[in-house]
């Protein structure tokens, strides 16, 4: 018998969900087949990386080649960055798949026995099995389950980054043969002492460059910069082109300044700003202010991994505690020379941290003030019962089945996918007033606010504003007498559509929007149709970097989203699966064809994500002991905060594990050398020489070419 005051919800047979269904596979299917037909009449923008090869330009030549390629092929194509990335999606892809055939059957032949709530929807919730039945010690069974099923693959995917660590610190072809000195105090800013100092591990560098804190010289050299380039374009293109000069920083065309000879014009302003860089680095002679930060470059790798594992027992070292130098002159491995921001060089952590928090900050508030519509609309069919908007909305909602649920289904979901597509842009120039030293920090950082953002936003504030909502409409409507007992009849079964048609689509269609890019497309013809020059046309069609922050703040939120309904919705999960998998396919596409490799291996990325996981577990398990707290019976809810403070503390100590196994793999591995690597390299078309020589050299601040 159905239980007094237990409400029901129908989206599936209102049409909802299966029309998102529908409108998602229909743009999926339209997508991808203009993809596979107009993919060979475009190869700058859908195969830059493999243009010349002939299966590209067949319909469906190039599938195998790019899903069947092995991970040492990806990692030596690819990078190790790409090769992380695609081995956890590919873990969190099985783990869906075990998720699917053991607890989604289960969870759901047993609330179709013995939920007698209405609806087929209601059939899939375990929220609307009976109260405080024993029965729902099998939803908690399901909990353990996926969080053990979730540890093996995460401690499976740990070993394999430390592997990937190890066989990286020890290979020529992406690991940087200069380090980054910082902490240099001001009477230290000279190369030859900061030589001196790096010398006591017994290793000497080859050449040592001090970076300084000179806003002006810096504006200089980019200036100088720029100008080389454009000489080395126009002589490359060798026919004469005219330019209107700028004047006060304006555009020429707007001050109508007559037309000049492009090439003789650039060389002119060079030849000014070098004077104008002698003459400036003439009156600082001297009295340049050192921004305690220097790039040291040895003669191999080895030599650097030596001075990197030997430096912190070295008297010039300052003091140091677990192999770490805490103050003092510290080394660490140097980004790629265009990777390093060398304008915010002379912004030390002390500076950094405030705008940091504040844009932070910033971004929660942003967070809190989307949710609002975003909640309102997947809510409506809440607000029936409030004075004033109820009747409103209750006539909206009237109107057709397939509407209401477009509007509280499709409309959220669709609004999201939108706003997560334009929100990097604002989160990129946070990132940007941040000065970070590098760029792979300054992508971590987008990464921190984008999953801040969506955490917040879509997963937070969303259930708490639509749980809210539930309970006043409870308390108003009728249905109980106490706020008390509306908790244990929330409608769970609005949270688990919602997220059903998220996830289906983000997954059908943001994924193949993503492999079609139709911005790409039109972006690189307009400027292949305004380049004039073949270094222009070049640059036209240059490889993006892939948003390894953004993806992985992304498959944070996804992971929970659908962690968290596991045990009480198990059919998000087969959503979460479509999604997974549509993703999978188009990042192994986008990366293997289209980005730019990511050539130097960096963990910051890795590690964060790793802290998103673990976020996204803790506040499963919260969701989790609420449920059973007021679903019943309670005991599950005693039961459950000591077997996940447990399990939270087994993953605290597999990071402290990891930490200290990353310490020791760098140690060991120092100064070694794998020679399996360089007939890898070898045999994928590289010369023992190219191995041999450092990658990264060109250190000379402000990362230009020197005087």
């Amino acid at each position: 018998m159905e239980q007094e005051g237990r409400r029901t919800t129908e989206p599936l047979a209102d049409g909802g969900l299966a029309a998102t269904l529908v409108l998602g596979l229909l743009v999926c299917s339209i997508a991808w087949l203009v993809y596979l037909l107009i993919r060979r009449c475009f190869p700058r923008v859908y195969f830059p990386k493999d243009e010349g090869n002939e299966s590209q330009k067949t319909l469906l030549g190039w599938a195998p080649w790019v899903f069947l390629m092995t991970d040492k092929s990806v990692l030596l194509m690819h990078g190790p960055r790409a090769l992380a990335f695609l081995s956890w999606s590919r873990c969190w892809f099985f783990y869906l798949f075990l998720m699917a055939i053991t607890s989604m059957p289960l969870l759901l032949v047993l609330n179709v026995l013995y939920t007698d709530a209405t609806g087929p929807f209601a059939k899939t919730v375990t929220a609307f099995l009976p109260l405080d039945d024993p029965i729902t010690w099998v939803s908690f069974v399901v909990s353990i389950w996926a969080l053990l099923c979730l540890f093996v693959v995460f401690v499976y995917h740990v070993l394999y980054v430390l592997h990937l660590r190890m066989r990286m610190k020890n290979s020529r072809t992406f690991v940087n043969a200069t380090l980054k000195v910082t902490g240099i105090g001001t009477k230290e800013a000279d190369p030859a002492v900061v030589s001196q100092k790096l010398s006591t591990v017994g290793v000497t560098p080859e050449e040592v460059n001090i970076a300084f804190d000179d806003d002006k010289l810096l504006e200089l050299q980019e200036k100088r910069r720029e100008h080389e380039d454009k000489v080395e374009e126009l002589r490359e293109y060798g026919e004469p082109t005219e330019t209107r000069p700028p004047r006060f920083k304006l555009p020429g065309i707007l001050t109508c300044n007559g037309k000049v000879n492009e090439l003789e014009w650039n060389e002119a302003e060079l030849a000014k700003t070098r004077e104008k860089i002698e003459a400036r680095l003439q009156k600082k002679a001297g009295k340049l202010k050192c921004t305690n930060v220097a790039f040291a470059t040895y003669k191999s790798v080895e030599d650097a991994q030596v001075v990197v594992r030997d430096w912190h027992t070295s008297e010039e070292s300052g003091c140091g505690c677990c192999g770490m130098t805490v103050t003092g002159m510290m080394v660490r491995p140097a980004h790629a020379p265009d990777e390093v921001h060398w304008g915010s060089l002379a912004k030390l952590r002390p500076r950094r941290t405030p705008p940091m928090f504040v844009f932070n900050v910033c971004t929660a508030i942003l967070a809190v003030i989307f949710t609002i519509p975003i909640t309102f609309l997947a809510s409506l069919e809440l607000w029936i019962n409030f004075p004033g908007i109820g009747p409103v909305v209750g006539a909206v909602l009237g109107v057709s089945d397939v509407l209401a649920g477009l509007l509280t289904k499709t409309l959220p979901a669709v609004l999201q996918a939108i706003f997560f597509v334009l929100l990097p842009i604002v989160l990129t120039f946070m990132a940007k007033l941040e000065h970070h030293h590098s760029f792979s920090s300054s992508e971590a950082s987008v990464s921190l606010k984008m999953y801040i953002f969506t955490l917040l936003n879509n997963v937070i504030l969303f259930m708490l504003f639509v749980r809210a909502i539930d309970v006043f409409n409870q308390v108003e409507g009728g249905f109980v007498v106490a706020h008390a007992d509306a908790l244990r009849t929330l409608d769970w079964g609005i949270y688990a559509s919602y997220y059903c048609t998220w996830l289906l689509v983000y997954g059908l269609i943001s994924s193949s929007l993503s492999v079609l890019n139709p911005v790409g497309l039109i972006v690189q013809w307009i400027k292949l149709k305004l380049a004039k020059t073949p270094k222009a046309k070049r640059l036209a069609t240059e490889l993006s970097p892939y948003r390894f922050s953004l993806a992985y703040a992304k498959q944070g939120m996804t992971v929970a989203v659908v962690l968290m309904f596991v045990p009480i919705a198990p059919v998000v999960v087969a959503a979460g699966f479509v999604c997974t998998g549509m993703w999978l396919i188009a990042d192994r596409i986008n990366m293997t064809l289209v980005q730019k490799p990511a050539g130097m291996f960096d963990l910051k990325g890795t590690a964060l994500f790793y802290g998103f996981l673990f976020v996204a577990i803790v506040w499963s398990q919260v969701t989790w002991v609420f449920f059973f707290a007021t679903h019943g019976p309670a005991t599950i809810a005693v039961f459950g905060i000591f077997t996940y403070i447990a399990y939270d503390l087994l993953l605290l100590v597999l990071a402290l594990f990891l930490y200290f196994a990353i310490k020791i793999v760098d140690r060991r591995t120092a100064g070694q050398r794998i020679e399996e690597d360089l007939a890898e390299f070898v045999a994928c078309g590289g010369s023992e020489a190219e191995h041999i020589q450092p990658e990264y050299q060109n250190y000379h601040w402000p990362g230009s070419r020197p005087l």
